[in-house]
This record gives structure tokens, sequence and C-alpha cells, in this order.
């Protein structure tokens, strides 16, 4: 177990190692006028509600062509880690689930919501409380997702049962199936975001708090500047 260990620790160092070499070999292209593609991995609802408009203001000022691919946080790590995609953004993931090879950059804060249509029982009821919550059907994102880790670690701790009547890749798919009636959705977000609107959202930040979405690159990378300059106007404007 030991040597695994070891092995483990020299695999992340080495790794680290190549791709500092990689994106040197990137960054003296670049300085040659190579405008590479850049590839973004992100859920649907953070490409619709949070990443749009940066981009739009990354291609007044860059010639870089930009590759968006939709993914959940494990989808994210292994095409940042095969060498697939460049930059992914998603829930920062709980410490003993965060890769050893994959550098995490605070990007924003969302919070958790419940979402449910005009007149659900759950809309109609006078407190919003997680025993409350767990009263109607749920849709989630499936297990192994930073936002369902989050949900179920919390109503473990609280002693509750959920639901759960559909799971999903992602917070736009939960989004879709509370429209179509399915129950309500728990996913983390905005509560004023587009894709929100005409349904009724029910703040969880008192009972699962506020979470980062994170920047995700490989340890070592050195980013271009290019890249580096998208990661800055995706941070400003989601501020606040």
């Amino acid at each position: 177990m030991v040597a695994t260990a070891m092995a483990a620790k020299l695999y992340a160092q080495v790794t680290e190692l190549l791709a500092g070499l990689d994106s040197t070999f990137e960054l003296a292209e670049d300085e040659q006028g190579d405008s590479r593609p850049i590839t973004i991995v992100a859920g649907v609802r953070m490409m619709m509600e949070e990443i749009a408009n940066p981009l739009q203001q990354f291609r007044q000022a860059y010639d870089n062509p930009l590759v968006l691919r939709e993914g959940n946080n494990q989808v994210a790590e292994e095409l940042i880690l095969s060498g697939q995609a460049d930059l992914a953004l998603t829930l920062e993931p709980e410490n003993e689930n965060a890769s050893p090879l994959i550098h995490f950059e605070p990007a924003y804060l969302v919070e958790f919501l419940a979402i449910c249509k005009k007149g659900h029982p759950f809309a109609t009821s006078p407190n919003s409380t997680l025993r409350e919550l767990v009263k109607h059907d749920l849709v989630v994102t499936r297990p192994g997702t930073h936002g369902r880790d989050a949900l179920d670690h919390t109503l473990h701790r609280e002693r509750l049962t959920a639901n759960v009547v559909a799971e999903t890749d992602n917070s736009g798919f939960t989004i879709a199936c509370v429209r179509a009636g399915l129950g309500v959705g728990v996913l983390a977000g905005r509560p004023k975001g587009e894709l929100c609107r005409r349904l009724v959202v029910t703040s969880l930040r008192r009972h699962l708090g506020e979470r980062q979405i994170v920047f995700m690159w490989k340890k070592g990378r050195r980013l271009s500047p290019a890249i580096q300059s998208l990661v800055d106007i995706i941070k400003k404007w989601n501020v606040g």
C-alpha cells in the first residue's frame, strides 16, 4: 500500500511536469500568432446563464475559436486529463473527491435552489424546510455529481429520505424535467437565472449553503494569455 501511494505521488508529479512542458510549447506558438482553438467544458445551465456573455466579450479581443462541450464534473475531469479540453467549470468538489492532477481555481459563488411549477404544493407551502422538501417527488442530478453529493450528505445528516423520481446529468436537464411537471428540482444556481423564469424558485442556502463554481485545468499547465484573459472575464461577469 505504501508503494502504491508513492507511485501515485510520483505519477502526479510527472504529470504536472509534462503539463508544464506542453503548455510552454503552446505559449511559444501563441507568441508567434497561433490562435489555437480553446475547448471549454461546462454544464448547460452555466453555459446559458453565466458563460455566454463573457465569451462574446472575449471574442472581441481574441481570434481564438471556441469549442464548447457540455459535461458534468466527471466528464470535465476526463476531458481535462486526456488533453481534450483546456478549461472546465464545475461545482467545487469536496476535498476527498478532488483530483490531485487538476488545478482548481475559484470562479464565483452559486447557491442551492428548489424549483417547481407555479401551483405545485411545495410552492404554496408555508415553509421551505428540508423536511417539507422531501415530502415531494424530487428531480436531482445523478449520484457522483458534486451537487447530488452535497444534497445526499445533508439529508443523511438530518436523517431524511428523498423520493427521487428522476436523475439527470446536469441542472439544465433538471429544469426541463421540472417544467414538464415531474416534481421539485434541486440544483445549484442563481435565483434569478434565465432558465428558471416563470418557475417558483426557493433558496435552500440556509440548509445547503453556497458553493463555489471553480475553473479546472491540468495541474502544472501555464495558461496562455488568451485562456487567462477568458478566466478573468468570466470571473468579472459573475461578481455579486
